[in-house]
């Protein structure tokens, strides 16, 4: 781990499987973003965490499930208690429209006296590549590129979560990391919860035991399961942000936000926008001090009068960079003809 990466909050913590040696190796990610969204992070000095319901991929919310369903049949013989507690969570879903990803949502059995609350996820999505031709082509309109990417600095970044001393209890969690595509990976990482389990079980195999576990692999499908996508989206290469909350505890406004957050969170609240056609909800999240390492403008882009509003723009906000000097910015290198 990146000795930059220590919090007073034990609820920040990183998504690191074993698959994943040295995880988080960047320490500035990239968040590609169009011109008008751009100009509303500068203007609000906030991002969005998007909620995991309404992303662009709508296999989002299951595809862990598909994975980990694909592990057990797999595994059988090998990991007989870690299945029987998977089945046990699962059982009232149909097992092949989750293979599919013909379903709207996952349904978990409950344990009397054991029942979890209704978690909400939010992600904030970021790249390691601080130029990419792929992510680019996302802000491409009429043949022309034309968005921006906001270079964070990770820790700093992961600061606005953080809590002013150890022992502070947040509502909420965050884990960070590079989400995991192929599939070997994603079934090693997969082993380390088997493992886990196996054992647990093995040492006292009773009713209790196996309640237990199961909502322990329910954890990881809701925490770590977002960081696990179809290879096809490996050309993103994607450093995710989750923010888990309980339902209940969602604030709406900032007077909610005092009431259930420490000092350093109080400007977190829900909103809404429109996507797609649909209103969606979305968390919004100050972005700390000096946590933006550099600006880069996409291909095609008038740089010379773009960095010059870009300039003026972040002197009449305040925004400096992760050492209080002068953000810099960028163009893409990348040659594209006009």
């Amino acid at each position: 781990m990146n000795s930059e990466l220590n919090f007073n909050s034990r609820f920040i913590q990183e998504f690191t499987p074993d698959s994943m040696a040295g995880a988080t190796e960047s320490t500035i990610v990239y968040h590609y973003t169009s011109p008008e969204a751009f100009l509303s992070i500068v203007q609000g000095k906030s991002v969005r965490f998007s909620d995991l319901r309404y992303m662009n991929d709508k296999s989002e919310s299951f595809f862990f499930v598909k994975r980990l369903l694909e592990f057990c049949d797999e595994n059988k013989e090998k990991y007989q208690h870690f299945i029987d507690v998977v089945n046990e969570l699962l059982k009232e879903n149909d097992y092949n429209k989750i293979k599919r990803l013909e379903i709207q949502d996952i349904r978990y059995k409950d344990f009397l006296g054991l029942r979890m609350e209704k978690q909400r996820n939010f992600i904030f999505c970021t790249s390691n590549d601080s130029d990419s031709l792929n992510m680019w082509n996302y802000y491409a309109s009429n043949g022309k590129y034309t968005g921006y990417n906001i270079g964070f600095s990770v820790p700093k970044f992961l600061k606005t979560f953080d809590v002013d001393h150890d022992g502070t209890v947040d509502s909420f969690i965050i884990y960070y990391g590079n989400v995991l595509y192929k599939k070997k990976l994603q079934f090693e990482a997969i082993e380390e919860l088997a493992k886990a389990v196996e054992s647990f079980i093995t040492k006292k195999p009773d009713k209790q035991s196996v309640q237990r576990a199961a909502i322990s692999v329910r954890s990881y499908i809701e925490l770590r399961g977002p960081f696990f996508k179809d290879e096809s989206f490996r050309s993103e290469n994607e450093f995710r942000f989750l923010f888990s909350i309980a339902e209940k505890r969602i604030p709406h406004n900032e007077d909610e936000a005092k009431k259930y957050f420490g000092q350093y969170n109080q400007r977190l609240k829900e909103g809404f926008c429109v996507k797609n056609g649909l209103v969606v909800p979305f968390m919004q999240v100050a972005i700390p001090e000096y946590s933006i390492s550099r600006i880069t403008m996409a291909p095609m882009t008038e740089y010379e009068i773009a960095k010059s509003s870009i300039k003026e723009l972040l002197n009449v906000k305040g925004l400096r960079g992760t050492n209080d000097t002068e953000i810099p910015i960028f163009k893409s290198k990348i040659p594209i003809r006009f």
